[in-house]
């Protein structure tokens, strides 16, 4: 009897282990990534305002509002959400369109940023300062201006890309250098 016990009870540890292998690996596993119909009718536009920007740049307020949808699909956390509105305001100020452009590009910055990028956060802002001086808006341009040059001194930064993040702050043919450099009395 006493052999017969441990036999069932080996018999029943062996079973509940097999049972719950699968379960304990299922736990341990990642969900599979999914795509979802939002991202995949974002790249859909992506794709739609490249091929305008590539073909016909008398389209570019076209383009500059597949870009914008796109972004608006994309999740706040999505890098490519950056990219969509970066895009769109470039097409927004190329079409004549600058007050719209100055404001995408600061949204870009301010998505960069909020995600941690650093890098298309000083862009962005660096950029929007010169859509700014282009619309004669100097306190305005004087405030990105500053964002980007603080920015530009962040340790998560190499030392390359803080380099080169200033010397485009400090264009000298710009006001924006300038004014980046120099605060306000």
């Amino acid at each position: 009897m006493y052999s017969h016990s441990r036999r069932l009870l080996l018999t029943a540890g062996a079973l509940a282990a097999v049972v719950a292998l699968p379960v304990g690996a299922r736990a341990q596993m990642l969900d599979p990534i999914r795509v979802t119909d939002a991202v995949q009718k974002a790249e859909k536009l992506d794709a739609e305002a490249l091929a305008v920007e590539q073909g016909d740049w008398s389209q570019l307020k076209k383009a500059a509002r597949l870009r914008e949808e796109a972004a608006q699909l994309r999740a706040a956390d999505d890098p490519a959400g950056t990219v969509s509105l970066y895009w769109a305001a470039r097409d927004r100020y190329y079409s004549g369109d600058t007050k719209a452009a100055r404001v995408l590009m600061e949204q870009t910055a301010d998505r960069a940023l909020a995600m941690g990028d650093v890098l298309n956060a000083v862009t962005a802002y660096t950029e929007a300062a010169y859509i700014s001086a282009d619309l004669k808006d100097g306190d305005r341009m004087r405030t990105l201006a500053t964002k980007a040059r603080l920015l530009a001194s962040s340790p998560l930064l190499t030392a390359e890309q803080r380099f080169q993040l200033r010397n485009r702050l400090a264009k000298s043919d710009a006001p924006v250098g300038v004014v980046a450099m120099v605060a306000k009395p």
